[in-house]
């Protein structure tokens, strides 16, 4: 069972839908109006008004989570983070902007965005530290890679080749800059050796 919270149009529902077969999805949105799009391509799902830092679920009760693009929104986005997690037995699959010094960089020199005017919120980004020091307190196992994702931001065709070029290659040689960070969450709890010693 699959829950993706902040689904927006659905095309991370169709993706995981035809990559990974998940057996029952629920896909949800803050704004009612968000999911008559997913629910047009997808009958036979269940769907939800909810908002990600309080969502009306028992704990555990999806095998697996997804959120992507949603988190950055919030006013606490760790809120909503834990809350995720909260509701997810398996693991937590989180794709959020990456607070890299080259984002930063692009931030002071006003290429990339601090606030969204459409939406109103700050631009939150997660870096790999951050996520570390979280699932170490929490005890649990993570993983996460960095990558330059491809946005529509050229004004034409070849624009957006040239920009997808440009992408491939500063993944092949430095993906730990970009603008995107994925990382999973894993529900199992670990136990320290530094810990471990100290319960013997």
């Amino acid at each position: 069972t699959l829950l993706i919270a902040g689904c927006g149009t659905g095309i991370d529902a169709h993706y995981l839908k035809k990559d990974y077969s998940p057996g029952k999805m629920c896909l949800s949105d803050i704004k009612l109006e968000a999911l008559d799009k997913p629910r047009s391509h997808f009958q036979n799902e269940n769907y939800i008004c909810a908002d990600n830092r309080r969502l009306p679920f028992k704990d555990e009760s999806f095998d697996y989570v997804y959120v992507a693009g949603s988190l950055h929104h919030l006013q606490q986005p760790y809120l909503g983070l834990y809350e995720l997690l909260r509701v997810a037995g398996h693991g937590l699959l989180v794709v959020e902007p990456h607070d890299s010094r080259l984002t930063r960089l692009f931030e002071q020199l006003g290429w990339a965005q601090r606030y969204e005017p459409a939406h109103g919120n700050y631009v939150f980004r997660f870096n790999k530290r951050d996520v570390e020091k979280t699932c170490r307190a929490l005890f649990l196992k993570f993983d996460a890679v960095r990558f330059f994702a491809t946005h529509r931001v050229a004004r034409s065709t070849f624009g957006f080749i040239g920009l997808k070029i440009l992408n491939g290659l500063a993944n092949t040689f430095h993906p730990s800059s970009g603008n995107t960070i994925a990382f999973l969450i894993e529900k199992n709890k670990i136990v320290p050796p530094e810990l471990a010693a100290r319960r013997k």
